[in-house]
Formats: C-alpha cells, structure tokens, sequence
C-alpha cells in the first residue's frame, strides 16, 4: 500500500484533474509509513541482534555492514551517474558541490537541494541507522541505560526532539506555503527522525507487550484506521494550513496511526 500511494502521488500529474481528485481522496503519506516500517523491522533486529547478547562494537559494526550493503551500492552508482549527467549538461556545476550526497549531509538539517530530490528520504533512513545504534551503543557501555529500557527511552527522547525542532523551524522561517513546509519540515533528517522512531517503539511494544497487542491487535488496527481518516478528512475540510498541527503534530499522526495497524499483520502464535 504505501508503494501505491507513492506511485499514485507522483504518477497522478500524468492523469486528467478530475482523476487526480479522486485519487487524492484515497492516498497517505507512504513515505511515512516506510519510515514507520523501517524503524519497526530494524528496531526489532536491534533488539535481537544487538541487546539479546554481551553487547559488542563488533555487532555494531556487523549491522551496519548487513545494512550499507543493502543500500548503499545502488544509490553510489545512481548519485554518480546523475552526477556525470548534471555535470555534463550545466558547465557551471561543479562535481565537488555534489559531495555532501555521499555522506547524506545534503539536507541534515537545510533544505535539500534541487539535485537528485528523491534522496532525502534514503537519507533519513541511513542517519537512523547510524545515530540510533551509536547513541544505543554508547549510553549502554557508559551503564547510563538499560538495554530494552534504554531502546525505549533513546526512541522517546528522539520522538520528542524532532517535535521541538519542528516547531522552531515553523517558528523562525513562518512557515506558510507549500514549498517552506516541503523544504524545512518534511524533507530534513532533524525533523522527520520521528517517524523512524514511531517504528522503532513499536517494536519495543511487540517485544515487551505481546499479550496486550496479541489480544488487541484488531483493537488498534481499527484506532490506526481511525486516525488515517481523521487526517484525511482535516484536509478534505480544509482545516490544515501551515499551523503547528500540520507543521509539528500532522506527521506523527500519519505514523502512529500505521504503528497502530501494524500488529494486525503479524503472527500472533506464542
């Protein structure tokens, strides 16, 4: 579902505007919910992986070759071929201005440039998982944390963070068009950490609670569902604008409403 409302967001210009409106009335935000998925599924391998066993920088070092590996190679060989392609075709862009990309500093906390737009979200994903292990990593050697307790609270504190710099930035730039919200609130790795940490606590949630989810999970997918059409209908009534509820609140509602749902969807054997 949320590869369709991708598509559909980014394919519907190719349609006539009165199908472009029908399709509007059916899509979310599927970004979010990948940012949801990722942080559950590697939350949960954190879990397992890093804190089930003595704690090692070796382990750390292992997940995130497992991940790198898995990403890293296509996007370098993408970012470099568009790279050729916009060096060769603007004589006045240099190669260099193009190597914050190749350590996703592009849009860490500024606008992401106009060059290769689709990269800020990969971004988020690869500073998650680099920061949140690290930062796991070093609170729990420094015995300042808990391993399952610290996981908790590192999502908590991030959660939180991310709302707090969100509201700054509506604050200093007066968030109000599209193109400000776009650039300083939905496409920054500081303000959209969140998302990824919605997931990451909700498998904690799986871990810790599984009895309650087990014996709720149509419970809370109807409370998910409920919140996506709430969203749905703010925007449909023109409710949004660019105040604090679409700059800071809108897209942790989108995340807790999938995090919410998703325990519908998983095995509920002991």
């Amino acid at each position: 579902m949320a590869i369709i409302f991708v598509m559909l967001v980014h394919g519907n210009v190719f349609l006539p505007e009165r199908v472009q409106g029908i399709i509007n009335l059916f899509t979310f935000d599927g970004v979010s919910i990948f940012f949801v998925l990722s942080g559950f599924l590697i939350g949960r391998i954190i879990i397992k992986n890093l804190l089930s066993e003595d704690l090692s920088f070796s382990q750390l070092r292992s997940f995130w070759i497992r991940r790198w590996f898995r990403t890293l190679p296509n996007y370098f060989l993408v970012l470099i071929v568009l790279t050729f392609i916009a060096f060769f075709e603007a004589k006045d862009i240099r190669v260099s201005e193009h190597g914050s990309y190749f350590v996703f500093l592009q849009n860490f906390a500024y606008p992401h440039p106009a060059f290769f737009p689709e990269a800020w979200s990969l971004s988020v994903e690869e500073w998650f998982y680099l920061l949140f292990p690290l930062l796991l990593f070093g609170l729990i050697k420094l015995g300042m944390m808990k391993p399952i307790n610290g996981f908790l609270w590192l999502a908590i504190l991030v959660f939180l963070l991310c709302h707090l710099y969100r509201y700054q930035q509506l604050q200093q730039y007066n968030v109000n068009s599209f193109e400000l919200w776009d650039d300083h609130l939905r496409k920054q790795v500081a303000s959209r950490l969140d998302s990824i940490m919605v997931g990451v606590m909700a498998a904690w949630f799986a871990l810790k609670r599984s009895k309650f989810w087990k014996a709720n999970a149509m419970k809370l997918f109807m409370v998910g569902i409920t919140l996506f059409i709430m969203m749905k209908c703010i925007a449909l009534m023109g409710l949004r604008g660019y105040g604090v509820y679409n700059c800071v609140f809108s897209f942790t509602i989108t995340s807790l409403g999938f995090s919410a749902a998703i325990f519908v969807f998983m095995e509920k054997r002991d």
